[in-house]
């Protein structure tokens, strides 16, 4: 082999050894992203709409509680009561319809199915409350039930996603420490392909060199010419051996070569 290939093929080998580990962590990196991103596509837009619905839902009850409570009402309080009730169902029914299309986890569909039921009751009980057919009595019996049934679905759907969140971060955390301790294993064995690449790699190269320059010292000796050098340098002592041995061979021609120059 000749030695640029050999030099070739060595800083072939270093490179795949680059290459390679680049490669690992891209993979292993793009895995742990993949479930940072699962967690939040899902989940956290879960608990949003769920803290999106309680809060409307607060208004709304708000809202009810002083129409049936509030008889000495002006038609100006009225109309604010009213008007509080139907931004709180609108944004209610905003983050609703939201978390419907994002249905992901084990019972969640239960949950959302059972909220649909007791929503649509509670809506109207709420149009009775504003016609005016509910009373006090009934506000506790038949108003904060409803109210309470829907709290407790919304609840439901916050928890079943905070849950999932825990339960995916703590996969997330056990593959980090797989990834962690992959890539531990991936670059110390790396290190050790690029300690013996480094420790046998020049001496691959040079060893065609060395045994030139060793045979041509052999050879100058036997045929009686001391070659004086204090370099170690394989390539300078092939020369000077190549020069010394054109020079006892070969007088005139190397007289001719300075004239020519």
């Amino acid at each position: 082999m000749k030695l640029k290939a050999k030099i070739s093929w060595g800083l072939g080998f270093l490179f795949l050894i680059i290459f390679s580990i680049a490669i690992f962590c891209m993979y292993y990196i793009g895995n742990l992203a993949d479930d940072s991103n699962a967690i939040l596509k899902d989940n956290y837009h879960s608990l949003e709409y769920a803290k999106g619905m309680a809060y409307s839902l607060n208004d709304m009850q708000t809202a009810v509680t002083y129409i049936v409570f509030d008889k000495k009402e002006t038609a100006a309080n009225r109309e604010h009561y009213f008007r509080l009730y139907e931004a709180g169902k609108a944004d209610f029914d905003k983050n609703f319809v939201a978390e419907k299309n994002n249905v992901t986890e084990t019972n969640e569909k239960e949950y959302v199915e059972s909220l649909i039921k007791y929503y649509d009751l509670l809506l109207k009980i709420c149009d009775r409350a504003h016609s005016g057919e509910i009373d006090e009595y009934m506000f506790f019996t038949v108003v904060l039930p409803s109210f309470s049934k829907v709290w407790n679905s919304v609840n439901s759907i916050y928890n079943v996603n905070k849950y999932a969140i825990e339960r995916k971060n703590q996969v997330a955390r056990k593959d980090a420490a797989k990834i962690i301790t992959y890539m531990s294993a991936i670059c110390a064995f790396c290190v050790i392909l690029a300690f013996f690449y480094f420790w046998y790699f020049p001496f691959f190269v040079s060893n065609s060199i060395s045994y030139l320059s060793d045979k041509m010292k052999g050879l100058l000796k036997k045929a009686g010419f001391e070659l004086e050098t204090k370099t170690k340098d394989e390539s300078f002592i092939l020369l000077s051996s190549i020069e010394l041995l054109e020079a006892k061979l070969c007088p005139g021609e190397k007289g001719k070569e300075e004239e020519n120059q």
